[in-house]
């Protein structure tokens, strides 16, 4: 069989890369070693996953290599923008309340652990036994009918497993278990109405209290969950990748 890499006449690696420069491993022609790089551009800053398995940012005109998967990839997407607008604030001001499902107390406590980003950013949310919590703080009035929407938002335990319940556009709910390991957590739906207001609800499992860390909330116009997009106080956008 012939030798592929022999055959190819472009081989583009997630190893190097630079400034608007996605650089091709062939061909390397000694009169001009740049033959087969790929111009890159993305007019905002972005993030990836580290190979330590953290998330990071990545200046604008840099490209991506992700880590998400465990190995490296190039990451290319197209515009998203966060509709959420504290994406790490859960704080009592941003409207988190205790419903009136047996909860008496929902305790919050800003910067208590340490995030999937590596800093201490990631707030603790705990809520009494057999208690249940949503936060209104989740809420986006400005949604359109007919549209595809994901929310996420990265979950952790601390202690007692507790559940996730993610309120659908028709009023059902999803049901997602919290473990004490960082996960991320999707909900994709389509908006009936515009007066619909994604949002999650955490209670404990078997008559014990609910104690968790959460970061990093989201809400995009998309079928998928893309990269994370921080915000504070307004929604942000990630301009689109291109490379040609």
């Amino acid at each position: 069989m012939a030798n592929l890499l022999e055959k190819a006449s472009i081989i583009l690696t997630p190893t190097a890369y630079s400034d608007g420069k996605m650089h091709s491993a062939k061909p390397i022609v000694s009169t001009n070693p740049s033959v087969g790089d790929f111009d890159f551009a993305r007019a905002s800053v972005a993030t990836r996953v580290n190979e330590q398995g953290l998330i990071e940012e990545v200046a604008s005109g840099l490209p991506r290599i992700d880590y998400t998967d465990g190995s490296g990839s190039w990451l290319l997407e197209p515009t998203a923008t966060n509709e959420f607008t504290y994406s790490e604030d859960f704080s009592s001001l941003r409207g988190f309340n205790p419903s009136v499902v047996g909860a008496s107390t929902a305790v919050h406590t800003s910067n208590f652990g340490i995030s999937p980003k590596g800093d201490l950013t990631a707030d603790r949310i705990q809520l009494n036994r057999n208690g249940e919590g949503y936060s209104d703080w989740f809420s986006v009035r400005t949604i359109t009918t007919g549209v595809t929407y994901t929310y996420s938002i990265y979950i952790k335990s601390l202690g007692v497993d507790a559940d996730i319940y993610f309120v659908s556009a028709n009023g059902s709910s999803i049901l997602k278990t919290i473990t004490n390991e960082w996960i991320k957590y999707e909900h994709t739906f389509t908006a009936t109405s515009t007066s619909y207001v994604p949002k999650f609800l955490i209670q404990g499992i078997a008559s014990e209290s609910a104690d968790i860390l959460a970061w990093g909330a989201q809400l995009e116009q998309n079928s998928y969950s893309s990269s994370y997009i921080k915000t504070v106080g307004t929604a942000q956008t990630r301009v689109s990748d291109t490379a040609s």
